[in-house]
């Protein structure tokens, strides 16, 4: 089994993962863009780099990040960036042949049809932030092939990520009946400690809870839970959008999600 693991980017995810993986006996290297979180970081007992990956190529010790690791995860967000892409490949030739690598991707490369999306569902994506998510995905297919494993993870919630934050109220907002595609942040951990565990490479795992609330019901009531006011939507708008299923990801790595509801976190 694996043992040496690096996750380019310490952020909500990467983090709690680099942390709980060194509880378990793994070395760790992280990284972070942010030199001001860098002591912080070091007294977890991670190996931390300060590296940022910009679109001229990589400022920061990246080959000596990855010496020695048997799996990288990345974990950087794309934010806004269109040329996301671009500056991943500029990590390509500081990868050593025989790195397995996992790719934390979005449900949102599949945009948002009314209809049930499964790992075999074709991409298309709608925003410029999703195109730049798949032009990714295909540029670590290409390179990386059966040695890559992709999680598209639906929209993330836990601890600082209420859903409540998530809608503004002072719009009008699109497809109350339409359902909501969430994870929480421990079945992200799951899913990821597992392939790392187990070792599954080679596939395309979609993360997300096993119930979909509509979404007019779900975000009012959220947005009750922190006293916020509900937002309203659109009564007309009898969209949809797409259902995200799991199946894949329980059936690959014999998990249950620990969160299988996202109405009971709320």
């Amino acid at each position: 089994m694996a043992k040496n693991i690096a996750i380019l980017g310490l952020g909500w995810i990467g983090l709690p993962l680099a942390t709980s993986l060194t509880e378990k006996g793994y070395l760790v290297n992280g990284s972070t863009t942010n030199s001001e979180k860098l002591m912080s970081l070091l007294k977890s007992g991670i190996i931390v780099k300060v590296i940022d990956i910009q679109n001229h190529g990589i400022k920061g010790k990246i080959a000596s990040l990855l010496k020695g690791m048997e799996i990288l995860v990345i974990g950087i967000p794309p934010g806004k960036d269109i040329h996301y892409a671009h500056r991943l490949r500029h990590l390509l030739p500081y990868i050593p042949d025989d790195l397995k690598v996992i790719f934390i991707s979005s449900t949102s490369v599949y945009g948002n049809p009314d209809e049930i999306i499964t790992v075999e569902s074709p991409t298309d994506p709608e925003t410029e932030t999703a195109k730049s998510i798949v032009e990714a995905e295909y540029l670590l297919q290409r390179y990386f092939a059966e040695d890559l494993t992709i999680v598209r993870f639906a929209g993330l919630f836990g601890p600082n990520r209420h859903p409540g934050r998530f809608l503004s109220p002072d719009k009008l907002l699109a497809r109350p009946k339409g359902k909501v595609n969430l994870i929480h942040q421990k079945d992200c951990l799951q899913i990821l400690t597992a392939i790392i565990e187990q070792e599954q490479f080679g596939h395309i795992i979609n993360g997300c809870a096993d119930e979909h609330p509509d979404r007019m019901t779900f975000y009012q009531k959220a947005a009750y839970e922190l006293s916020l006011t509900p937002p309203t939507f659109d009564l007309k708008d009898e969209r949809i959008g797409k259902t995200v299923m799991n199946d894949f990801s329980k059936s690959l790595l014999g998990i249950e999600y620990h969160c299988p509801d996202p109405t009971s976190w709320l």
